[in-house]
């Protein structure tokens, strides 16, 4: 992991943060139940990855731009290690190694962040939070911003503005340094052999699905994670539908 890549995208994310006078919290994506108790392959939140580097679920991400008293800070609520869970899950960074591991400046269990948040996030007025996407999550947070009334009354600054984070994020995601683009460069290299490779296999009587799973194999095999999305792989009329992605026909001569 380079946590310097990951720590300068923090960096300019704190900057735009001290011009909106506003903290940030970022969480994890959620696993996905596939069927019964089999979950997708897990696929990170871009937002939460791109602060991070951090591949795992049930985390969170606290950003707190630095003030005329303060520095600004970086908490990361993640999982503690658990060698029983560990061994049927995989396993974890856990919270001791995290600030050395993801260059945060503090790391708390997941299962804290309740208690934790209310405290941090005194003296701010501000929290960009992306809701409406998760639920059991937004009430959470709306139930924790709710809380902080009392300590309002007391004269100490809480969030009483919650702001969507994507507009001043997504911005900065737009520009990329020289690493970012030498990524893309390899996925797109990697993207080109696939297709390629799938164009010399493309012969009548072949199906759908065996094209599909050369694009996979080849991605995966030439070091990605996978396809950015489902792959449309049609033939013939298939290819009329826009979003067609049971890919399980078989290839006629002359489509």
């Amino acid at each position: 992991m380079d946590r310097e890549f990951f720590g300068r995208h923090r960096a300019r994310f704190l900057d735009a943060l001290a011009a909106e006078e506003s903290a940030a919290l970022v969480f994890a994506a959620r696993p996905r139940i596939r069927n019964h108790d089999a979950e997708h392959r897990y696929r990170q939140d871009s937002d939460f990855w791109y602060l991070t580097g951090l591949g795992e679920p049930h985390a969170a991400l606290l950003l707190l731009p630095a003030s005329d008293d303060e520095p600004a800070e970086a908490h990361v609520f993640l999982r503690d290690r658990d060698p029983d869970e560990e061994l049927w899950t995989g396993r974890r960074i856990g919270v001791d190694a995290a600030p050395e591991v993801l260059g945060v400046d503090a790391a708390h269990p997941i299962e804290a962040l309740p208690d934790l948040l209310g405290e941090l996030l005194v003296g701010t007025t501000r929290l960009m939070v992306d809701l409406g996407r998760d639920e059991r999550r937004d009430r959470q947070v709306l139930d924790l911003v709710r809380s902080l009334d009392g300590r309002a009354r007391s004269g100490r600054s809480v969030p009483r503005e919650l702001l969507d984070p994507a507009p001043v994020l997504h911005e900065l995601r737009l520009f990329k340094d020289e690493g970012e683009l030498e990524r893309m460069r390899r996925a797109a290299a990697i993207t080109a052999e696939a297709h390629a490779a799938v164009l010399a296999a493309a012969r009548p009587g072949a199906h759908e699905y065996e094209l599909d799973a050369l694009l996979e194999y080849t991605f995966r095999r030439r070091g990605g994670s996978g396809a950015a999305y489902t792959p449309i792989v049609a033939g013939g009329a298939n290819a009329c539908v826009l979003h067609y992605v049971e890919n399980d026909d078989v290839l006629r001569d002359g489509d």
